[in-house]
């Protein structure tokens, strides 16, 4: 149980200072929770904490990601008169940004593979 504990401390302590960061240095413009992951992530990278530490806990709520799109949802259902006033705007952008990842992304690979020789 202390692996548990421990992990959940973890990242919500990480989520507490994305979410610190985003208020105070981002004004809002970055949501907290991507700053509290990529904190996480540079944590982790950095062997400031190990992924030991995190991992119990993260296996376990890795189970109940559907779960987690429920609020995404609702939320959206909430603001939909929001997405039908910007429908076509969002399916533009979404299309144009799905084309570029489609084009750059085998490229970045390409290059990269000739970088590292693997």
């Amino acid at each position: 149980m202390p692996g548990l504990l421990t992990g959940f401390f973890l990242i919500l302590l990480h989520l507490f200072l994305g979410n610190l960061a985003s208020k105070f240095i981002f004004n809002g413009f970055m949501p907290g929770s991507v700053l509290g992951m990529i904190f996480l992530f540079l944590s982790l990278k950095l062997n400031l904490i190990k992924s030991q530490s995190v991992g119990e806990f993260s296996k376990l709520v890795s189970k109940f990601i559907p779960l987690f799109f429920v609020p995404i949802g609702v939320g959206l259902m909430d603001s939909y008169k929001i997405v039908e006033a910007n429908f076509l705007i969002i399916i533009f952008s979404s299309l144009i940004s799905t084309i570029l990842i489609l084009l750059f992304v085998p490229k970045l690979y390409l290059w990269l593979v000739k970088r590292t020789g693997v």
